[in-house]
């Protein structure tokens, strides 16, 4: 299987030792002067993503920076309509934007579509969830640590995909990729951090279940963890930062590899497609608006330089 990934940062870089058996990049588009190091001799490194679509490969895996996804996928579908893609979450930080795509999509024909909500194809949270014996009434989320101090977006959207796709998932979100989650978002505040940023979010989803969420840079050590409270009292954690096996990067580009062979997505795996990845944009962009109301002072003081290199 021939795959093609546009961008090569700090994420990036990952994916070839992460690829399943039968799976290679065919090309890579790039801007970085030390591609090759970090690809094989036979990978093509291109800087035009028109090039490396001619080779016509049997999907396309984007880790670019997150400003830059819906233009990429919108053409990576006008050259080639009906490509599988996988892209790095979040799907990218304007709905309008995002949802235009969503159509476009749907009237030329669909396709595979993958978002990277990576904490999803954790083997020790789908087994947690798998068992619930009754309605998750509470969940408790810390997604933080002392960086990665990003240039191509915020705090809030970095670490946020995570904690809300996570809680959506706990708390079994019904979700429409025309209606999104009946999910609000009851309360964004900004915690007191020396560096960075640490934002707590209050969610209300189908108005059955309370999430409180702690997300941000700028914490003094990483700390990903999730606890949910049934209805019947009892509580369950699960600890992000155990190792799973297989490692959640494996697990969802074999995930997205199988069912490119398929020539399907899983039937009824809502971590496919438009609803999860559009509902997670809708929380975070009133969670935005919300912080935004609040105070004059722009997110822009949290966006100090980068040592990602996204290109």
């Amino acid at each position: 299987m021939n795959l093609v990934q546009v961008g090569l940062g700090a994420w990036g870089v990952r994916l070839r030792g992460a690829l399943p058996p039968g799976a290679r990049l065919s090309a890579v588009v790039t801007s970085r002067a030390d591609a090759r190091c970090w690809l094989d001799a036979e990978t093509r490194v291109c800087t035009d993503l028109a090039d490396a679509l001619t080779l016509a490969p049997d999907g396309v895996l984007v880790t670019n920076p997150a400003s830059a996804h819906v233009p990429t996928l919108k053409a990576i579908w006008a050259q080639s309509p009906g490509m599988p893609v996988w892209v790095e979450k979040p799907l990218g930080l304007v709905l309008a934007e995002a949802r235009d795509l969503a159509r476009l999509h749907a009237d030329t024909g669909g396709g595979l579509l993958l978002v990277d909500h990576i904490l999803l194809f954790n083997r020790n949270l789908l087994e947690l969830v798998a068992g619930l014996s009754a309605p998750v009434t509470l969940v408790q989320g810390w997604d933080m640590n002392l960086g990665p101090f990003r240039t191509d977006c915020s705090a809030l959207w970095d670490y946020g995909p995570h904690a809300v796709a996570v809680a959506l998932w706990m708390a079994g979100a019904k979700l429409n990729a025309e209606q999104g989650a009946n999910v609000r978002v009851t309360r964004a505040q900004r915690l007191g951090s020396e560096k960075g940023m640490l934002i707590e979010l209050e969610l209300d989803i189908d108005a059955q279940c309370r999430v409180v969420l702690v997300v941000g840079n700028g914490a003094v050590l990483k700390r990903r963890e999730y606890q949910i409270v049934l209805e019947s009292g009892e509580k369950r954690l699960f600890d992000g930062t155990q190792l799973a096996d297989p490692m959640p990067l494996n697990a969802v580009l074999a995930a997205f590899c199988a069912a490119i062979e398929q020539g399907r997505a899983p039937e009824g795996d809502g971590r496919w497609g438009w609803a999860l990845p559009l509902a997670v944009m809708t929380v975070l962009t009133e969670a935005e608006r919300l912080l935004d109301s609040q105070s004059s002072v722009s997110n822009e003081w949290c966006r100090v330089s980068s040592t990602r290199n996204d290109r």
